[in-house]
């Protein structure tokens, strides 16, 4: 305060004088397949004096409070009109909300097709290699393979991939022999039998002859057939895998031959028909 001398009036002048760091508040919008990889800091201050100026780096200070910065940890900065400086962590984070997901391994026969079962929220797909593949860029082609395949989907949602992968066994074509075409005994059990080169389980595969005639059982790998009249079978065969394959063999019955005696043959020793020529 001031006084006057002339007039004894007192005089009084006064400023406000704020002493203090302003406090800092860091709103986070983290990345997404629809908005980036990149995410979003917005820095609001507030009980300093403005104009304010924000930073990531505590060096370069901006009068823009947003920043777009990649997935991380950061110290962001304010600063008001007097210089004074508050800082705080933001962490910065990318979410993916990508899905895709095919079917689990499984086996084919030669010739065969599969629709590769597959679930995605993706926007569109990509499926390698294209090799025997209908039509590589839909979610759900139809393999048919000519040989063991890994197909991968590559699955796409605006800025984010996902993959998964799904193998195609092809299994060869079932190879399927057969005991040789014989001549058998009338009435005599003969013992048929069918293999395949191809089959390594032959507890899991099954065998079917056709027709049943003569055969003590129809449903085995080796059945014995007992026949009176010639007989062609064929055997159906499903390997473990569930691939086919038929084999057929032919059975001729032997036939006895009739041995003729002339009557004319007389060996009585009288001399007249005594040799057999």
């Amino acid at each position: 305060a001031v006084t006057s001398q002339a007039c004894g009036n007192t005089l009084e002048n006064g400023k406000q004088i704020v002493i203090g760091r302003p406090k800092l508040t860091a709103d986070v919008a983290s990345g997404s397949c629809d908005t980036g990889t990149d995410g979003t800091i917005t820095l609001t201050a507030a009980e300093g004096i403005s104009p304010y100026q924000y930073s990531i780096d505590s060096v370069n200070f901006l009068a823009s409070n947003t920043f777009q910065v990649p997935a991380g940890r950061y110290r962001v900065f304010v600063k008001d009109y007097n210089g004074c400086t508050t800082a705080q962590d933001a962490i910065v984070t990318f979410t993916s909300d990508i899905i895709v997901s095919t079917m689990p391994d499984t086996t084919l026969c030669t010739g065969q097709s599969v629709a590769l079962a597959t679930t995605s929220n993706g926007q569109a797909f990509s499926w390698l290699p294209q090799n025997g593949l209908d039509n590589a860029s839909v979610l759900e082609p139809v393999a048919s393979p000519e040989t063991t395949t890994e197909y991968v989907i590559t699955a796409t949602k605006g800025f984010c991939t996902q993959t998964d992968t799904v193998r195609v066994t092809v299994s060869p074509k079932i190879e399927v022999n057969v005991t040789p075409d014989a001549l058998i005994e009338y009435n005599v059990p003969f013992q048929l039998n069918a293999t395949s080169p191809q089959i390594r389980n032959y507890a899991a595969a099954t065998f079917l002859w056709t027709p049943a005639i003569g055969l003590n059982n129809a449903n085995i790998q080796s059945p014995v057939a007992v026949l009176r009249e010639n007989q062609s079978y064929t055997v159906d065969v499903v390997s473990e895998s569930g691939c086919k394959g038929t084999g057929q063999v032919n059975l001729s019955i032997k036939r006895q031959e009739s041995i003729i005696i002339p009557t004319a043959f007389s060996p009585n020793r009288d001399g007249k028909n005594e040799v057999l020529v």
